[in-house]
């Protein structure tokens, strides 16, 4: 999730287009992904407490972090503590990371081995859905597009879930049909060109349906009232404290 090339991305986007967009919002799919939680926690790459959470939420954490440099690939699996009940459902993240000077020329074979790296990440105890996390610029969009296929080929029918920028939902199609259970636009981290993204992800209006079921929001920034059922995933900027728990659950899910 870093900040400048999340915001970079969101401003490449047409903010115009969702004012006088005359799609429909859509209703969301019935949930791909019905063990997980609807309250989730984000749990990046420090160490984390989460033994407190409430009954029925569960934590997205950080498992492995993959850097794309040309033909290249180095591999960073989570080496922070998390502390988790045994009850607590967990979803295992992929963060994927290139650099714009570094072109992606994976070639087949190579692009094959790391769709089944990442889907192995799904192995750990307690994981029950894999979530990948991927800034794409547009140019790396039929990359990712057959990475997500690949990965779904080596995990079948094992939950799905991609985070997608808040433009990726509203008139940029490009996700339509990708492999997943459920995309989930974020609502923090994109600057003021993108209001318009921004409200339409408070008030369920996105226009893609792979966007309508879910939502991700940070808790250092002005927490929506957001609208609708959806899964709601949280970030916190530091480690979670149980102060901070308590406030994300009141506050969001208020």
């Amino acid at each position: 999730m870093t900040q400048t090339r999340r915001r970079v991305l969101a401003a490449l986007a047409i903010a115009t287009a969702v004012a006088s967009s005359s799609h429909a919002p859509v209703d969301a799919a019935p949930d791909g992904m019905p063990r997980v939680p609807r309250l989730m926690y984000w749990a990046w790459e420090r160490p984390e407490d989460l033994r407190r959470i409430g009954a029925g939420a569960g934590v997205a954490f950080l498992a492995a972090t993959y850097q794309i440099r040309g033909d290249r690939i180095d591999v960073a699996m989570r080496h922070q503590p998390l502390e988790v009940n045994p009850s607590t459902p967990l979803m295992a993240v992929v963060r994927i990371e290139t650099r714009l000077s570094d072109r992606v020329t994976l070639d087949g074979a190579a692009q094959h081995r790391l769709a089944t790296s990442i889907a192995s990440v799904r192995m750990q105890p307690g994981v029950i859905a894999l979530q990948i996390d991927f800034d794409a610029v547009k140019s790396e969009r039929p990359f990712y597009r057959d990475l997500l296929i690949g990965i779904r080929r080596a995990i079948g029918a094992f939950p799905l879930s991609m985070t997608a920028l808040a433009s990726w939902c509203m008139d940029d199609d490009w996700i339509e049909g990708l492999p997943v259970d459920e995309a989930v636009p974020m609502l923090f981290r994109m600057g003021p060109v993108n209001d318009a993204f921004a409200d339409a992800g408070v008030r369920a209006r996105m226009h893609a349906p792979a966007c309508a079921g879910a939502v991700g929001v940070s808790t250092d920034e002005p927490t929506p009232v957001l609208r609708g059922s959806r899964r709601t995933y949280i970030f916190h900027p530091t480690s979670w404290t149980d102060d901070a728990l308590a406030r994300a659950a009141t506050e969001v899910m208020r």
